[in-house]
């Protein structure tokens, strides 16, 4: 159970290297961070063009299984997006406490609720370091 911000951080650290392993296969780049306030562990992943949306998530859900426990009390909220020329793309989330949390984002490709593509109003990058979504 994550309960000090210390073991907020650790935990982050350890998935987030444990997700970035798979950067350059189902996506192209991850960011984790804890947002305690929320109860949620917010999990951001850049895709490629052509990257097969449903796919990237059962891998992401294979990885937060490992894991799901020792994350409590926070839940998972993890949103999904894509460059398209030079505009970033949103194309769903799902989890989080508000919205069902880990149970939601486990059940999202049954119930086929991963979103749908969508402007992202930010600074332009969401945050990532990559500025497209090119292989």
């Amino acid at each position: 159970m994550l309960k000090t911000s210390a073991e907020r951080l650790a935990f982050k650290r350890k998935i987030q290297t444990e997700l970035t392993e798979h950067c350059g296969a189902p996506w192209k780049e991850v960011w984790c961070e804890a947002h305690p306030q929320f109860n949620e562990m917010v999990f951001s992943i850049l895709l490629y063009e052509d990257s097969d949306l449903k796919e990237a998530h059962k891998v992401f859900c294979h990885i937060l299984a490992r894991h799901v426990d020792a994350m409590r009390p926070l839940q998972a909220h993890v949103a999904y997006d894509k460059f398209t020329d030079s505009d970033l793309f949103y194309l769903g989330s799902v989890g989080g406490d508000r919205r069902g949390g880990n149970e939601a984002v486990f059940a999202a490709l049954e119930n086929d609720d991963l979103g749908r593509f969508g402007p992202l109003t930010t600074d332009g990058t969401g945050g990532y370091r990559s500025t497209d979504s090119k292989r």
